[in-house]
């Protein structure tokens, strides 16, 4: 009798993949088209689909023939295409499209047979800079500035998730013979516990009480860059699983545990637990008397230690020791983007400055949120008379000719290995724990509600900026025109819509 065979698990190490050249274009469609080789071509009035494509193809391009098109726009549906401008022409396919973030990939037909072009839209990158010109001069900068920072073997790779996930593997360590730690994939039932209850962010709207400092403005104080004060000391093997009820100090662990808001206490809620009538995450910050469960990093049960909540740890999954040899994964990703970061400076890079910060803040961001991904979804465009094709839960939109669904698409092999949703979950965790530990330094009726990396604030604290990625600063104001502060969190979001704090 033979053997069952037990897949290997995916491993992630240090790789420098060699990256075949994709000349690159961008395109604004009312004005014309620039390739990153200097060639401008113009003209006016929004174009097809059908002429940029035949255009970036053409025989007359060579070796610059392009593979990759960035079009201007993408941070909002009024500069992004309608659906309908991406239906592949005649002489193309459509192999591939998703809208947000807009991917697109188009095969040649016919006398196009052999070409291959991916649309992709500058937001990604670049926020909402709507200069072709600008834009394309920021992309190979950037690629310069990558190489000469990393290696000159890397490359930008169509989206800043992609670029950042390479730039992370090309810089894994390795030991003093030269050899690279390896970080394989957690077990399944690991990786699912989790995946499941590990969430992104804390979006929390805090009611005004009687309490609640009255004014006429809203401060948003925001955190530099806070991924970036996050991502040292990822979770490394090996991995210690117990049901030990002591906190492991400063040791990288996740903790299932109960946990208890003290008597007397009058600030926000510091550790968070399933609602399951809301279906979300809340924050309870009232003493009830009640026990809530758990899952939470060493940061965050270490802050709510330091603030008396009471506590019992039922499950720990520890990781290695912070002075391990492998215990700092991204320690070379972190600190170079950190320094490129901070060297584009408009004393250095002039008008471009702000891409090139934006850019290098997209990969450091969108890499972690790849961390996590299982796969990908794709729009599928369906006739009426192919319904039974579709997945009535993944309907987007239905019109007169087909029915515009998204279909699943399994993680690509060769992008199983960066899949530990343990980092991701990590870094999200520290996000919170910093956020939590920056919102206790305000009184609790000056709090208004808590974004992500911002706290929404009756006054400005005068916090210094010192440049520093997590350092938290006023970014924005809202003038609340003698409304008042915000009593339901429907007013809330109206007054923030339109508010930037990026």
């Amino acid at each position: 009798m033979g053997m069952t065979k037990v897949a290997a698990k995916p491993v992630l190490k240090r790789v420098m993949r060699p990256w075949p050249v994709r000349p690159a274009a961008f395109v604004s469609l009312a004005h014309g088209l620039i390739h990153e080789n200097g060639t401008v071509l113009r003209w006016e009035g929004e174009e097809t689909l059908e002429f940029v494509l035949d255009l970036a193809t053409i025989e007359q391009w060579g070796e610059d023939r392009c593979q990759v098109i960035y079009l201007v726009g993408g941070w909002n549906a009024a500069s992004t295409p309608p659906t309908e401008w991406f239906t592949a022409p005649e002489g193309w396919q459509r192999s591939t499209y998703y809208r947000n973030p807009l991917i697109a990939v188009y095969k040649g037909l016919g006398a196009n047979q052999g070409r291959k072009v991916t649309l992709y839209m500058t937001a990604q990158w670049f926020g909402e800079c709507g200069s072709a010109s600008l834009c394309c001069k920021a992309y190979t900068r950037l690629r310069g500035l990558l190489r000469g920072t990393f290696d000159s073997g890397c490359d930008l790779l169509g989206t800043p998730a992609r670029t950042g996930l390479d730039l992370l593997e090309r810089t894994l360590p390795r030991n003093r013979e030269g050899v690279s730690y390896e970080y394989p994939a957690l077990d399944d039932q690991v990786r699912e516990i989790i995946e499941h209850n590990v969430g992104q962010g804390r979006m929390e709207f805090l009611p005004a009480g009687e309490t609640t400092v009255q004014t006429d403005t809203l401060y948003i104080l925001d955190a530099t860059w806070m991924y970036a004060a996050c991502i040292r000391h990822l979770p490394a093997p090996p991995l210690q699983h117990d049901q030990v009820n002591e906190y492991a100090g400063y040791r990288c662990g996740f903790y299932l545990l109960d946990f208890q808001v003290p008597q007397g206490w009058q600030h926000i809620g510091l550790l968070p637990t399933w609602d399951r009538k809301q279906q979300k995450a809340i924050y309870p910050y009232e003493h009830d008397g009640a026990w809530y469960p758990a899952l939470v990093s060493g940061e965050e049960l270490r802050l709510a230690i330091e603030n008396g909540w009471l506590y019992r740890i039922r499950e720990r999954w520890l990781f290695a020791e912070d002075r391990a040899a492998n215990a700092d994964p991204s320690r070379a990703w972190s600190e170079r983007l950190r320094m490129l970061r901070a060297a584009c400076t408009e004393q250095r890079e002039h008008e471009i400055a702000p891409l090139l910060r934006s850019a290098i803040r997209s990969m450091t961001i969108k890499a972690i949120g790849g961390l996590s991904r299982k796969g990908r979804t794709e729009q599928v465009e369906t006739p009426h008379e192919q319904a039974e094709q579709v997945d009535p839960a993944s309907v987007l939109e239905v019109t007169p000719t087909v029915i515009r669904w998204e279909r699943s698409i399994p993680l690509a092999s060769e992008m199983l290995g960066f899949n530990h949703p343990e980092w991701a979950a990590m870094v999200w965790c520290r996000s919170r724990a910093r956020l939590a530990r920056a919102a206790l330094k305000l009184p609790r009726a000056a709090v208004i509600a808590l974004r992500n990396d911002a706290i929404v604030t009756t006054f400005d604290p005068g916090w210094q900026d010192d440049g520093k990625p997590g350092t938290f600063r006023t970014k924005a104001r809202i003038d609340l025109s003698g409304q008042g502060v915000p009593q339901d969190e429907r007013t809330y979001r109206w007054l923030l819509k339109g508010v930037e704090h990026a």
